[in-house]
């Protein structure tokens, strides 16, 4: 009888511990497609879609968080851009949302040029945008790559 116990609480265990993730976030893009936006005038011809944050993205703003996601080009060397979709079907080219991309701010300056759609895994500082309609929602301050990206 003992022994059963030993094996049941092992399992537990066992099937618990990965589970916990220790506060990370890891492949959130389950998180994310949850946001509501709401159209802002910028001016009379002008309009933008801005986060409306709720109660559940305030958990995770200012978190550890982990994410992995397509590699897509910009012009600001600065920054990186990682969505849910290949660029195909990505925000950009209008077959998703603001909620499926990313904008990631690396610790140190990346000297890899990376591929279009190369699956990149960064973890950083999760920043809830609900306020600044020139930049993405969802930002990924002092990132850095995980070594599975790198191949």
């Amino acid at each position: 009888m003992l022994a059963r116990y030993k094996l049941f609480i092992f399992w537990g265990l066992f099937m618990l511990i990965p589970m916990l993730n220790f506060g990370q976030y890891q492949q959130s893009w389950n998180v994310l497609k949850k946001a509501k936006f709401k159209q802002i005038s910028i001016d009379e011809l002008y309009y933008a879609d801005l986060l409306v944050k709720t109660p559940e993205f305030d958990l995770i703003d200012g978190k550890a968080f982990t994410i992995t996601g397509y590699y897509i080009p910009v012009e600001d060397p600065k920054v990186i851009i990682i969505s849910r979709a290949p660029m195909a079907s990505c925000f950009f080219c209008g077959a998703a949302g603001l909620e499926s991309v990313m904008e990631i701010r690396p610790i140190l300056k990346s000297k890899t040029r990376y591929k279009t759609d190369q699956l990149l895994t960064y973890r950083g500082i999760l920043k809830v945008n609900d306020k600044d309609v020139n930049q993405l929602p969802f930002i990924l301050e002092q990132a850095e790559i995980l070594d599975n990206a790198k191949k």
